[in-house]
């Protein structure tokens, strides 16, 4: 039986991440993994709000884009705001109600509270860009893409969330061995969500600050970026434990058997972007990226992203927007003295220890 406070835990049980014991009192003087801990408090630090970024000139931009630009903006933001709406929900839903480690307990909820914020972003935004906020919304929601791209991402979601509750409610002989199966892959499928999609859709937004663009949006987006290499973080994290054994060995059993579905979900996503950017730019680019450069992108992200998990590839290894990384490292920000300002305040008045090493094997 689920409880929210276990009165009766076995304390010589082994502490796997999932699928042990319901959890008694919040604790962190005994970690397991720390580096969950660390991801917990620094999306703390990285607190933020989208009404702290200006975007009025974004207002003013939009309506001097063209036909073909308008749609690579519009599509954009509303195919960002599907992911995290999607975000907003899952972990909670997913993992929380399995997860036997406070550390990754408070990754968890921290990570679900900023996938809402991020949500909320994308609401601010459209709010304050378009004249008729409400028929932006209709339209993604309607839109034959961004409905075909929704169905690609709450896929593995759905499917484990309907054994979970079949398998606490007694309802079919699923075994539990096979509730992780579902469980590994979905978390292989937010890390793909995670690592390629936002990322591919983040150097979008970033080639029309390029441009000298909808820079507000940009920011954002930057914020929006920071959070999620935390976010990827954690998912790979997940993986590389269960793929080195140092968590529940039955993990390690399944990430072997299913190494040709987890290369097969990258692979099947590569796909998926490569026709969403036929959509994408099938009424125009934007000086620096089109159709071709952005396949070439995603390709080279899922690339990296299989290289972190430890599974080899034949995706190319040469970035080529490398000029990505000045709005991925907040370091290299291409931005006025005052933007820098308004940003670092935005993330909080505390000391940040982050440098480009941090997130070095995310962003390259």
């Amino acid at each position: 039986m689920t409880t929210v406070f276990n009165i009766n835990k076995n304390k010589s049980t082994q502490p796997y991440m999932f699928f042990g014991e319901n959890q008694d009192i919040y604790r962190i003087d005994k970690l397991v993994y720390p580096q969950f801990d660390k991801l917990a408090r620094r999306q703390k630090g990285f607190f933020w709000q989208p009404e702290e970024i200006d975007v009025t000139k974004d207002k003013r931009d939009f309506k001097s884009l063209d036909e073909g630009q308008a749609h690579i903006f519009t599509s954009t933001i509303t195919y960002q705001n599907m992911l995290d709406s999607v975000q907003g929900r899952g972990p909670a839903l997913a993992l929380l109600p399995h997860c036997s480690l406070p550390e990754v307990e408070a990754f968890i909820l921290w990570w679900s509270a900023m996938e809402q914020t991020h949500a909320d972003s994308y609401s601010y935004l459209v709010r304050n860009v378009y004249s008729d906020a409400s028929k932006v919304f209709d339209d993604s929601i309607i839109n034959p893409n961004i409905i075909e791209r929704a169905k690609a991402t709450i896929k593995y979601y759905d499917d484990f969330i309907d054994a979970s509750e079949k398998y606490r409610a007694g309802l079919n002989n699923i075994t539990l061995f096979e509730l992780k199966r579902k469980f590994l892959l979905m978390i292989v499928s937010i890390n793909v969500l995670e690592g390629l999609s936002f990322f591919g859709s983040f150097a979008v937004s970033f080639a029309f600050a390029e441009n000298g663009l909808m820079v507000g949006n940009s920011d954002i987006i930057s914020l929006i970026a920071r959070d999620e290499m935390l976010h990827l973080a954690g998912t790979q994290n997940i993986l590389k434990l269960w793929r080195e054994g140092n968590d529940d060995p039955d993990f390690k059993i399944l990430f072997y058997q299913e190494l040709d579905q987890i290369k097969s979900i990258y692979e099947n996503t590569v796909l998926q972007e490569e026709e969403w950017g036929s959509f994408l730019f099938s009424k125009g680019s934007i000086l620096g990226l089109n159709e071709r450069i952005y396949s070439d992108y995603v390709k080279y992200i899922a690339g990296t992203r299989l290289k972190n998990i430890g599974i080899k590839h034949d995706y190319p290894t040469k970035n080529p927007l490398p000029w990505t990384l000045n709005y991925l490292e907040s370091s290299n920000r291409q931005s006025s003295p005052q933007e820098r300002d308004k940003i670092e305040y935005i993330v909080g008045n505390i000391k940040q220890d982050l440098d480009g090493t941090d997130f070095g094997e995310y962003l390259t």
